[in-house]
């Protein structure tokens, strides 16, 4: 399993959606993708649930803390565990598109 892999998931989710994420992250949207399918395969479950919205399955949330810990851990760190995902009625602190915030509140 990959670092990367592992901040792609967390910018997913922080960002609620995979070109928000790729935006995020300096990365284009395909790679994204590609790390969420991996890490998937990897841990042979589904973490997101993709629909015109991206959204936590039951694994992904068991899953983020651990990864958010592990970010915390490794310095590499973007935003507080406050933050929820998109989908989820969080916030989207960190992305870098502010548009993505309009509707939502901590």
């Amino acid at each position: 399993m990959e670092l990367r892999y592992l901040e792609s998931f967390e910018a997913v989710v922080r960002c609620g959606g995979f070109t928000k994420a790729a935006e995020d992250l300096h990365l284009a949207q395909p790679a994204i993708s590609s790390h969420i399918k991996k890490l998937e395969q990897e841990l042979g479950v589904t973490l997101l649930h993709r629909s015109r919205t991206v959204t936590l399955s039951a694994a992904g949330e068991r899953f983020l803390p651990y990864v958010r810990q592990g970010s915390r851990r490794s310095g590499r760190r973007k935003t507080p565990d406050a933050i929820v995902p998109v989908g989820l009625g969080g916030s989207c602190s960190g992305c870098s598109d502010p548009t993505n915030r309009k509707n939502l509140t901590w």
